[in-house]
């Protein structure tokens, strides 16, 4: 499900700069968009994000290897995250080719 959409910003400036213009930041660091009201089968919603986004509590990146290898379960964390990414920027394609 696509809740937001934020468009309009040049593609040079870094997407930490270009989440924190958008309304759904605001809304989640107010605690208006991941709040008690907004579970979803007793699942607490968060935005999917890649190396380019700050580390918050409502945002969720692929783990990274630190050294050494990842643990399995953070190896098919990533897998299931990576698979999530994938239907996301399809969506997104579909929806571009709208426009």
């Amino acid at each position: 499900m696509i809740v937001d959409v934020f468009v309009g910003m040049s593609s040079s400036m870094n997407n930490e700069k270009i989440l924190q213009l958008s309304s759904i930041y605001w809304k989640a660091t107010r605690d208006d968009l991941f709040n008690e009201q907004n579970l979803h089968e007793g699942i607490r919603p968060y935005i999917i994000e890649d190396e380019g986004y700050p580390l918050l509590p409502w945002l969720i990146m692929p783990h990274k290897q630190k050294g050494g290898q990842l643990f399995v379960l953070e190896t098919l964390f990533n897998k299931q995250l990576c698979h999530v990414r994938i239907v996301v920027e399809n969506s997104f394609g579909m929806l571009k080719k709208t426009f």
